[in-house]
């Protein structure tokens, strides 16, 4: 039930695995844009805002908000589906080795200790994450709120989202009063999920198959999501801010960025290139 939030330049990428039509119906849609404010209880003041971007032609128009959940259970349905996907419920990840072409993976289950290989092993492993997603009750339209909200705080920073959820929807899921909004997850994950997408086929082809090429082009990859969140997200929030309050055209180019399709050949991105 917890809340997400997905740009069009992740539902793109949904359009092309087939999940995109269940995941719109399922969520609530957001055409407001996206909103950066401190906490109410402390000035309630807007810091930037990014407007709706204008798609191309062919290409999603709007963002939507869902509960992980549900996100992941249409997922899990159409990948379903898919000929060459097993599911082990129950089953515990022990430990791997790596060997010149495979990783082998020891798991533990009621079924006893197994071991599978692979030439690749991707961890999906936020139940690790520093994150923490809760779901409330919250009236936008009296505080003002547009449908996606970046709350910044000194200490605990927030992501509030409409999903369109009924408060007894909600209240199974909440233990207690809400007293403090803390951190919510983030769906730039399926971004990361898309570029690897990219990056494994390429690793794959004959002339990367010896270790230092494959091994340079997963480093690749780390080093997008380590610069991503150093260099552009952490330090330069201030200067971000600024320039979207004082250049409107920047705001509308970021914009723009968040709703068309990435591009298949990593290379030209400017987001998404490799050094």
């Amino acid at each position: 039930m917890f809340s997400n939030r997905n740009y069009p330049i992740v539902l793109n990428e949904f359009a092309k695995v087939g999940i995109l039509y269940d995941v719109a119906a399922a969520s609530f849609k957001n055409t407001e844009g996206l909103c950066f404010r401190t906490p109410h209880s402390i000035t309630n003041t807007v810091l930037a805002k990014i407007p709706p971007g204008k798609s191309t032609k062919g290409s999603v128009d709007y963002g939507v908000r869902l509960g992980q959940a549900k996100l992941s259970s249409i997922m899990l349905k159409h990948a379903s589906q898919c000929p060459s996907l097993s599911i082990r419920d129950n089953t515990q990840y022990v430990y791997y080795e790596e060997h010149y072409s495979l990783v082998h993976v020891q798991m533990d289950s009621a079924a006893g200790v197994d071991t599978i290989s692979a030439p690749f092993i991707v961890a999906c492993d936020g139940a690790n994450s520093a994150f923490v997603t809760v779901n409330i009750d919250y009236d936008f339209s009296m505080h003002g709120y547009p449908a996606a909200n970046h709350v910044i705080h000194p200490e605990d920073w927030a992501v509030i989202v409409r999903a369109n959820l009924k408060p007894a929807d909600v209240e199974p899921y909440v233990a207690g009063k809400i007293e403090q909004l803390m951190m919510l997850t983030l769906s730039t994950g399926l971004i990361y999920a898309a570029v690897l997408a990219r990056v494994i086929p390429l690793a794959r082809l004959p002339e990367n198959v010896n270790f230092a090429n494959w091994q340079r082009l997963l480093d690749q990859y780390a080093t997008v999501r380590w610069k991503d969140f150093v260099q552009r997200v952490q330090s330069e929030r201030d200067d971000f801010f600024n320039m979207l309050n004082k250049s409107p055209g920047s705001a509308n180019f970021i914009a723009l960025m968040m709703m068309g399709p990435m591009a298949e050949d990593l290379s030209p991105s400017p987001l998404y290139s490799f050094p």
